[in-house]
């Protein structure tokens, strides 16, 4: 995506750092509603296949529930998802101007992969319920007389949305995984300038060993935020977790996801960070990572404890703890991104300055600056002259009583008191510090120059 470096204007140094801030804000959003959804999609499929195959009702509800927290609603999806997605494409491509780096083209096919997983989950969410509704309707015309013709369309039409639900399941679970795969592979690419040219093609990205460290740090928070997440949500709706008991077992299973995920995740967050290339070591990564791990030993703690208890409060705080996690984990990566693209950051704040005197000289918003004989022409010389008395004194009257200090002439320019009662006040010109210099400077100059 060579196209969105190039449009993009270099940063200012503060305006980079603004952007690496927007970054991990949208990574933080993006990456823990990417795993629980992923995470949400894998299990109703599960347990779709399972209900269909016992036929057992029960089964195919809590399927729906897991799909019906991140798929049921656009607004959650646009939000939570395709935004922050699309603001990391737009932050690498301007973190990254000017550069080889694959990082942009990574995380924009990770975009595009994204949405359409979204998409099809969505649309897989919807023809979840149709399948029910063509059923009870074709079962319904089987018990009228006569209708075989419409039993029999309905019956096609039946089968043809089973077929169209299940490849949307399959196709949107492997776009979002190969989209998180993307996504981690720009991150990695963008947290080591050493491989900005190395990596010339997804050959390169696949062989990467960084690549894969990231990524199974995703695929470990899966489970974890999947299970914490359907916990919490299902533990809201108490009357109905406990009327659907097959939604309860699950909960029970779900607790063995979480305590494996948080039984890896230090683990696979340790590999990560000896895996840290060492233009990205700072002190604010390493006390961020350990923050992460002592979040996920609290989140471990209050699983265990809804495991034993079955307290919602004990789900709610392991949740959130574990979310908090997720988020301190992501923003310790962009923490590392800042710190190895200094260079970077640099080699673009001098663009920029060299970008915006372009801009300037060409809208005619540039400041000129005067040198001290152009300044005189201009203003000085309808009230002074250097030997002759007109509305002030002359120059070789006044100006030699500063004996060439110039600093003290420069600011009686800037500020004007009136020492002499036979002419009038001097009016403030409004010169800036650097033509009040140079005002001063010519007329010392002239006044040596004429042995006075």
């Amino acid at each position: 995506m060579d196209i969105l470096k190039d449009i993009a204007l270099s940063p200012s140094i503060d305006h980079y750092q603004l952007i690496v801030c927007i970054a991990a804000l949208s990574a933080v959003v993006l990456v823990p509603y990417l795993a629980f959804a992923l995470g949400s999609a894998i299990l109703a499929m599960r347990y779709e296949a399972k209900g269909k195959r016992e036929n057992d009702a029960a089964v195919l509800e809590a399927a729906y529930d897991s799909l019906h927290v991140p798929f049921a609603n656009k607004h959650v999806m646009v939000f939570l998802g395709l935004l922050p997605a699309l603001i990391l494409v737009l932050a690498q491509a301007q973190m990254l101007k000017s550069t080889s780096a694959l990082s942009v083209d990574l995380s924009a096919a990770g975009f595009v992969l994204i949405a359409a997983g979204l998409i099809l989950l969505a649309f897989y969410t919807y023809t979840f319920r149709l399948q029910d509704v063509l059923a009870s309707y074709r079962s319904m015309l089987g018990a009228q007389k006569g209708s075989e013709e419409k039993t029999k369309a309905i019956g096609i039409y039946e089968k043809s949305n089973s077929a169209a639900h299940q490849r949307a399941g399959s196709w949107g679970i492997a776009a979002l995984a190969l989209g998180a795969f993307l996504f981690s592979a720009a991150e990695a690419v963008t947290a080591d300038p050493s491989q900005w040219q190395s990596i010339e093609s997804i050959v390169d990205v696949f062989l990467n060993p960084g690549v894969w460290i990231k990524f199974f740090v995703f695929c470990s928070i899966v489970p974890g935020m999947t299970a914490l997440g359907l916990s919490f949500f299902f533990s809201l709706e108490k009357e109905k977790t406990y009327k659907n008991l097959y939604t309860a077992e699950i909960i029970r299973r779900l607790v063995r996801w979480s305590a494996a995920s948080l039984i890896v995740l230090p683990i696979v967050l340790l590999a990560n960070i000896a895996a840290v290339p060492p233009a990205a070591v700072s002190g604010m990564l390493y006390s961020l990572a350990g923050l992460a791990l002592v979040l996920f030993f609290a989140a471990a703690h209050f699983v265990y404890g809804f495991y034993r208890t079955g307290e919602r409060q004990a789900a709610s705080l392991a949740f959130f703890l574990f979310l908090f996690a997720v988020g301190v984990t992501v923003a310790g990566e962009y923490t590392g991104i800042g710190t190895a693209t200094r260079a970077q950051a640099a080699a673009l704040s001098v663009s920029y300055e060299k970008e915006m005197e372009t801009l300037e000289a060409k809208y005619g918003t540039a400041e000129v600056s005067f040198t001290g004989e152009d300044i005189y022409n201009a203003r000085c010389s309808a009230c002074h002259l250097f030997d002759q008395k007109k509305v002030g004194p002359p120059y070789f009257e006044t100006v030699p009583k500063y004996n060439k200090n110039k600093s003290q002439l420069a600011a009686f320019i800037l500020n004007p008191q009136k020492k002499n009662p036979d002419y009038p006040s001097m009016p403030n010109q409004g010169l800036r510090q650097d033509e009040a210099d140079s005002i001063a400077a010519y007329l010392i100059l002239k006044v040596a120059q004429a042995g006075r």
